[in-house]
């Protein structure tokens, strides 16, 4: 993302000034080089886009979700549920213990949490935490792949089992 953020740069601030002060000492070349001044901006723009969008869609993995949701499980639920998920003084959410399944889907699942999680405080938590929380369990329980890309509208395409 960043040498996108340098070309763009390196591009508006440099290279078309440059490419337009040639152009003002050679009136019969200002057109094409127009064109090509126009073509390599848009290239350079369009590589920028594309980088940001490739980092975009790997951090909405699974995976990556996962990994912020760990951070919120730590500090919301792993003193009831178990510091692995292993279950406390509240139900197992990991392993081969876990009660997961009752709630049939992934949907099912963030439906439940997100109205009666934390207990001391339900539904206190922001809707992206409560999608980071519903990542990590599913990664840790092996429902899906870890690379998936993250999609909230598949989330009752996901079976617990």
């Amino acid at each position: 993302m960043q040498k996108g953020v340098i070309r763009v740069f390196f591009l508006t601030a440099v290279l078309i000034p440059l490419l337009t002060l040639s152009a003002c000492n050679s009136t019969s070349s200002s057109t094409a080089l127009s064109q090509t001044t126009t073509a390599a901006t848009s290239s350079i723009i369009n590589s920028t886009v594309s980088t940001a969008t490739a980092s975009s869609t790997l951090a909405n993995t699974f995976n990556a979700m996962a990994t912020l949701g760990k951070t919120i499980y730590d500090k919301y639920g792993a003193s009831s549920h178990g510091q692995n998920g292993q279950g406390g003084s509240s139900p197992a959410l990991m392993g081969s213990h876990a009660t997961l399944t009752k709630y049939n889907t992934a949907q099912g699942l963030l439906t439940y949490i997100s109205t009666n999680m934390p207990l001391e405080a339900p539904g206190s938590l922001s809707h992206q935490d409560y999608l980071d929380i519903l990542c990590y369990l599913l990664v840790q329980n092996n429902y899906v792949p870890a690379d998936t890309v993250f999609n909230e509208s598949q989330l009752s395409n996901i079976t617990l089992k």
